[in-house]
């Protein structure tokens, strides 16, 4: 693992990193589009999908959570467990 540290002479790990904080690839986070008609699979539909993805893309919210590197996924775990522990003292 001590391999994936650059040497202090080395700035090309840095330059390679070198993206603007609020730019991120949506491509990353949903993978390839394109799917192959499976026979055993459910009837889901998505019609639409792409076009509300491209415009997450765009989205404040969206932006500023993966600017933060954290991914969609954490985040609404996160946000999921905040919500359950103010259910649970809203209880007591």
């Amino acid at each position: 693992m001590a391999d994936a540290a650059p040497n202090q002479g080395d700035n090309s790990f840095a330059e390679k990193n070198e993206t603007p904080k609020n730019v991120f690839d949506l491509g990353a986070f949903v993978g390839d589009l394109t799917f192959e008609e499976d026979a055993s699979g459910d009837d889901i539909s998505l019609e639409g999908l792409e076009q509300e993805l491209e415009e997450c893309k765009n989205h404040d919210v969206v932006a500023n959570i993966l600017s933060k590197g954290t991914t969609l996924r954490e985040y609404t775990k996160g946000v999921e467990n905040n919500l359950r522990q103010v259910e649970l003292d809203s209880i007591q």
